[in-house]
């Protein structure tokens, strides 16, 4: 493996400026000798980390000449110089299993073409990128191989685009791990047509912080998911109570479950989680204001499996009794963070730290930034 950081030689020339750095490409030294194994270049990595770099046109020539059989991992992470004919490379390599483009390139129509000329990759990240409409179905209709999918932060994913993933999902049924975090071009129907094929499929899934969904997308997983483990349904607006319902009633699989800064969930729904998803390990409901003691103690009591990591900052209805049931239901606790908590009494403090055997993380500070505003 090698990994390189970001390196943009500085010109005095007349220059391209993007953000805070000034080049121009034909002053960039590129050390093509750092992309082998040895000092000869006769043995190229398996793996290149190139994140961050200004890539002029020879780098692309030695991945084509030098790494067709070798290269394995590929990440371009947020570089320059990477345009829709610089990688028309990408097809001659031909044992790539991980591609990396985050905030790189415009997903057009051919570049999305190239992409699905990589048959064996089975991981792809294309998050913060552009995507244009139909580019979608000239990779999801190739990549027969694709396991985990990243989309979060791109803007011009419509529902068609969904559509196109589902019709992988149902057509190969390899695609498992989804994160498709803060998008807001594609609505319910695009998410629901996603969760309707993939109930036995699909093991992660990631929406936190797209606004344009609502409970309808959840009407989904009312159906036994039974492959989800990990669920991450954070700061989604508009999301209502009935959501938290569905996915008591269907995800009882889950180990992990994400639903922070969710201002519809209150102690019923709370309740009605702890008593359904009883392998749950990781728990995050920080910033949930609803949420109060008497949900904090029917969630243990209705909750029957042992958590081993569980996030309530910012849910500042809880006080000494939410300690007191910590206390009693969580030995197996490795991470616990209950920031802002100011109403937790001492006696109840104590019963919960005396409780904790294998605690590795614990958080409790107060954060006056968020709730004191000075004038």
């Amino acid at each position: 493996m090698i990994s390189l950081g970001s390196r943009i030689t500085p010109s005095q020339k007349k220059c391209t400026v993007l953000k805070k750095y000034c080049y121009n490409e034909d002053d960039v030294v590129f050390p093509v000798d750092m992309l082998y194994k040895d000092g000869l270049c006769w043995f190229a990595q398996e793996k290149l980390v190139l994140d961050k770099w200004s890539l002029p046109k020879n780098a692309f020539d030695t991945l084509r000449k030098d790494f067709p059989l070798d290269l394995v991992n590929l990440s371009l992470n947020k570089c320059l110089g990477v345009t829709s004919s610089r990688i028309e490379v990408f097809p001659s390599l031909k044992h790539l299993n991980i591609l990396h483009l985050k905030g790189t390139i415009t997903i057009d129509v051919p570049t999305a073409s190239l992409i699905g000329r990589l048959y064996r990759v089975y991981e792809l990240d294309i998050s913060e990128n552009k995507v244009e409409p139909k580019a979608f179905h000239h990779i999801f209709s190739r990549l027969n191989m694709l396991k985990y999918l990243h989309c979060n932060k791109c803007k011009g994913i419509d529902d068609f685009s969904l559509q196109t993933i589902a019709d992988n999902v149902s057509k190969f049924r390899k695609l498992s791990h989804i994160y498709m975090a803060e998008n807001h071009d594609y609505s319910d129907e695009g998410m629901l047509a996603i969760i309707t094929v993939g109930p036995n499929i699909i093991i992660e899934l990631d929406i936190s912080g797209s606004n344009s969904l609502t409970t309808l997308s959840m009407a989904g997983v009312r159906k036994k998911m039974s492959s989800l483990r990990m669920l991450n349904l954070s700061n989604v607006r508009g999301s209502g109570q009935t959501a938290y319902e569905f996915i008591a009633e269907g995800c009882v699989f889950l180990t992990e479950l994400d639903i922070h800064k969710s201002s519809t969930l209150n102690d019923a729904a709370l309740i009605l989680i702890g008593r359904k998803c009883n392998i749950l390990k990781k728990f995050n409901i920080a910033d949930c204001f609803n949420v109060t003691d008497i949900g904090i103690q029917g969630f243990f009591e209705a909750f029957q499996g042992h958590l081993q990591a569980f996030n309530i900052s910012g849910c500042v209805k809880c006080g000494g009794p939410a300690a007191f049931a910590l206390s009693k239901a969580t030995k197996m606790l490795t991470s616990m963070k209950m920031n802002c908590l100011s109403m937790v009494t001492t006696a109840s403090m104590k019963a919960f730290w005396k409780s904790l055997t294998i605690l590795e993380e614990f958080e409790m500070s107060a954060d006056i930034r968020r709730w004191v505003l000075h004038s």
